[in-house]
């Protein structure tokens, strides 16, 4: 559906090093688990909030080949992707995709909103993963948490959104026993819609974004909260909890 342009600069940056001409990669069936997202053009990727690991690669993005379909139906989806690994010209890592499996992101947490007697929908929100382990902080292959945010519209009409500027997606964090005072919050620009966003009949509209690599949080349970940053009735909460291990 849309492009998560704060994960693909992320994605540029995390890879190791090449996979060296004799690396050994496998030739079985391997799978993986991330979200679905177009790279640049046509070319399509899965991003990884766990670090995977191919040879000595530690990786985050994992380009995508083979016959994709209508993958772009998928994107920002939470995805199992099953195929084979291979190296691209560059030496990186590419799955030569055999089957894709839509996941229901882990403790998603929904809120229904109905702000008039004609409007109704449904928010959903998520974090990936959520248990959260910021092992091998300092190096390029790290957890890197990703915010998930749908709208369903259950409405009998389209529902239109106008905003005054392209900061589309807030969310703040606050420890569970907690209500009030945040100690995080984050906006982001999303997706090519500008400062507009149409929601047709039934349909949904979902969102990824990346939590900076500059935030993280100490051992603990959180609550996550996500809405349109103009519009917070679209709003919902998730919990997630950040281990040592």
């Amino acid at each position: 559906m849309r492009r998560i342009r704060c994960a693909v600069a992320i994605a540029a940056a995390v890879m190791a090093g090449p996979l060296s001409a004799t690396a050994q990669v496998p030739d079985t069936t391997v799978s993986f688990r991330g979200i679905v997202m177009r790279d640049t053009g046509s070319t399509w990727g899965l991003f990884l909030p766990v670090p995977a690991q191919v040879a000595r690669v530690r990786f985050n993005f994992l380009h995508l080949a083979g016959s994709l379909g209508r993958i772009d139906r998928d994107e920002n989806r939470y995805a199992e992707l099953r195929g084979k690994l291979q190296a691209d010209d560059a030496g990186h890592p590419v799955l030569a995709v055999g089957n894709v499996k839509l996941m229901n992101v882990p403790g998603e947490g929904d809120r229904s909103v109905q702000r008039t007697f004609m409007e109704h929908a449904e928010v959903s929100v998520g974090i990936l993963p959520n248990k959260i382990v910021y092992a091998d902080s300092a190096s390029s292959g790290r957890t890197r948490p990703v915010i998930t945010y749908a709208i369903t519209n259950h409405s009998d009409a389209p529902i239109d959104f106008s905003f005054h500027n392209n900061k589309v997606i807030c969310a703040s964090v606050l420890p569970s026993d907690r209500s009030v005072e945040p100690i995080w919050t984050g906006a982001w620009t999303v997706g090519p819609y500008l400062t507009s966003l149409q929601i047709n009949l039934s349909a949904t509209v979902r969102e990824a974004v990346a939590i900076p690599d500059s935030v993280t949080f100490a051992p603990g349970h959180y609550k996550l909260r996500v809405w349109l940053c103009e519009v917070t009735d679209y709003s919902a909460e998730t919990t997630f909890e950040v281990a040592t291990q």
